[in-house]
């Protein structure tokens, strides 16, 4: 049984990545994805999703000031991010199915992101309405800043799926 629970341990740093990893790709696509609607160009559709996919985790990394943010440490986080880019301009994602499968997958995402923050917050050793400020900064940070910065009314003001 120790041996199951320190191969459980020893995995969940990296099925954690995962979920992270995942997390910037959709959000790169959502970044894409409004790109495409303003009519950008390639060089909009990387910006809105760099935006979009790594600054909540850059800010909070910021206001933690523990160390450089993961996402300029780790070159994954970055291609990630354009890989959402390119996978936004490539394909629409206008058919219910993948509307439906988007709001599915940034809600989701939105969960473990802010899940993720509060830890990193708890772990650098700050209390509880720290840890749930970062928590939802880290959750919806990027897009907002994305929202704004392609002259949007940010989405979690309201007026959207979520």
């Amino acid at each position: 049984m120790t041996n199951v629970l320190d191969a459980l341990n020893h995995a969940l740093p990296d099925f954690f990545r995962a979920i992270d990893l995942l997390g910037v790709l959709l959000n790169g696509i959502l970044g894409g994805r409004l790109a495409r609607a303003k009519g950008f160009d390639a060089v909009g559709f990387a910006v809105l999703a760099i935006m979009s996919a790594l600054a909540g985790g850059m800010l909070r990394d910021v206001l933690l000031q523990s160390g450089p943010p993961v996402a300029l440490t780790d070159p994954y986080y970055l291609g990630t991010a354009l890989t959402g880019a390119f996978i936004a301009m490539l394909w629409k994602f206008e058919s219910r199915p993948s509307r439906i499968a988007m709001v599915v997958a940034d809600g989701t995402v939105l969960g473990c992101w802010a899940a993720t923050g509060a830890l990193k917050t708890l772990n650098a050793g700050f209390g509880v309405l720290p840890a749930l400020m970062l928590g939802i900064i880290t959750a919806v940070g990027g897009g907002a800043i994305r929202d704004i910065s392609a002259g949007s009314i940010p989405q979690v003001f309201g007026g959207n799926n979520l």
